[in-house]
């Protein structure tokens, strides 16, 4: 009963903090090795977690989505391939060595999830220079570097959304309300695949991760509701020390 009870009210906290700051994955990963899965079974199983929120995250956005230009909708392609490959390496991956390659994976996306404030800023200062820009020889380069970010999202996950959003400055999108949207439709997408792949090969806890899941969806709202009140770098601040001490622990 007290694993229920943890297990939601973690959902809850990954809920809030992707809707106020971003990296709620960072929370749920430990947690579910905490709670006895096995690393590749955790990592599976936070794809189900978290599904929602990124969902969510793109229904909100859908004005701003149905604004891009239909050539960038290419860039699901390259999302869906690079997060089955990723799947795929993650399936044939033993606990052991995910256990060891964990710890980098989250300070990859701690490291992420610092810098993130500083590229929104870098992106809102060039967009109106981007949206003079065409970049349409580039496209294959970019569906080629979404297809590497989209494995990485597949095998792990955690700070996808920030990489991807870094790559779509270098495009002609013109606002990064647009880039968010984007990055919501490609995420979306790396998370679906992933999932299926690795709930079709048994590699998800569905009793666990429905458990995260509920929580997060209520937290996910509630975050929501209260972004514009909570302040997003103190939450910021709190996820990132929960990713280091995850680090080190799972290490």
């Amino acid at each position: 009963m007290l694993t229920y009870l943890f297990l939601t009210i973690v959902g809850f906290a990954a809920g809030v903090m992707n809707a106020v700051a971003g990296g709620g994955m960072l929370v749920v990963f430990p947690a579910l090795i905490a709670v006895g899965l096995p690393p590749v079974v955790a990592n599976a199983t936070s794809n189900l977690a978290v599904i929602a929120g990124v969902f969510t995250s793109g229904a909100e956005n859908y004005k701003n989505i149905r604004k891009l230009p239909r050539k960038y909708f290419l860039l699901i392609i390259p999302s869906a391939v690079g997060a089955l490959l990723g799947a795929i390496l993650l399936k044939n991956t033993s606990h052991t060595t995910f256990k060891h390659l964990a710890p980098y994976f989250i300070l990859s996306a701690v490291i992420l999830l610092a810098i993130e404030p500083f590229l929104n800023r870098h992106l809102q200062k060039r967009r109106k220079a981007l949206a003079r820009k065409h970049f349409n020889a580039m496209l294959i380069c970019i569906g080629l570097l979404v297809l590497i970010l989209a494995v990485y999202g597949g095998y792990f996950g955690a700070g996808f959304g920030i990489a991807i959003l870094a790559l779509l400055g270098l495009t002609s999108i013109k606002t990064i309300y647009q880039m968010n949207g984007m990055k919501n439709i490609l995420g979306a997408t790396a998370l679906t695949v992933s999932l299926i792949y690795l709930a079709h090969n048994g590699l998800v806890n569905w009793h666990y991760g429905f458990l995260v899941l509920g929580g997060n969806v209520v937290g996910g709202f509630t975050g929501a509701y209260y972004a514009q009140r909570l302040p997003a770098a103190t939450i910021r601040g709190i996820v990132i020390t929960i990713g280091l001490i995850a680090a080190a622990l799972i290490h």
